[in-house]
């Protein structure tokens, strides 16, 4: 299996491993017999009915806490190399610290993007501290709380879901594009042609799971 380079980010005492290889492969399921077009064109929504006994599934997640899946993983079966960048708290115009409130990292040909929950943190590859994103607030640009989040590369666009029921869309240079009012909430993914997939979990198995695609 080829193995690839890794990054690895050290933010104060904080450290955050990356691999940038391929070595799991997300495997989409789907069921093209449930399939149902909802009736605005903005949005398409599939759905997948989810039956479950939910005693079945209290019993095999307890089993599941029985086992025991502790391994020790050497960073030379998974990369060739180790990257080390330390993020910088402070740019001479502002100081952020990374730490209560960490949600996830995103890392982009030029830039390494923080989610955290109350802001986004950009820096560049080396780590120095450009900027946060969008402010708290409720009115354009603006947020309570940061939801979801996803970075698209190649169209340099970060896309956010909100606690006001709305997606921001900001670029890749910290300006507001644009917000998308919206009913649904969960995991980002962009598509091409300037459309948004949502992930609606199926939290407690009362509807059905759904992925909501929006233009």
């Amino acid at each position: 299996m080829k193995k690839s380079k890794s990054i690895l980010f050290g933010p104060m005492a904080m450290f955050v491993l990356i691999t940038t290889s391929q070595l799991l492969s997300c495997q989409s399921k789907q069921d093209k017999n449930t399939a149902s077009e909802q009736s605005n064109d903005s949005a398409f929504v599939f759905t997948t009915p989810k039956v479950i006994d939910m005693k079945s599934y209290l019993e095999k997640k307890e089993q599941m806490k029985k086992l025991d899946t502790t391994a020790i993983l050497r960073l030379s079966q998974i990369a060739d190399d180790v990257e080390y960048v330390l993020l910088k708290a402070s740019n001479g115009k502002q100081e952020v610290f990374i730490g209560q409130g960490f949600q996830n990292l995103f890392i982009c040909k030029d830039y390494i993007f923080v989610q955290m929950t109350r802001n986004i943190i950009q820096y560049d590859r080396q780590g120095n501290l450009i900027r946060t994103i969008g402010r708290k607030g409720g009115g354009p640009g603006e947020y309570a709380w940061v939801n979801t989040m996803v970075v698209d590369d190649q169209a340099k666009r970060i896309l956010i879901t909100t606690t006001s029921g709305k997606i921001n869309e900001y670029d890749f240079e910290g300006k507001f594009v644009r917000d998308i009012k919206t009913p649904y909430s969960g995991k980002l993914m962009p598509l091409d042609g300037g459309r948004i997939a949502l992930d609606v979990e199926n939290v407690w198995y009362d509807v059905k799971e759904r992925l909501v695609i929006l233009n």
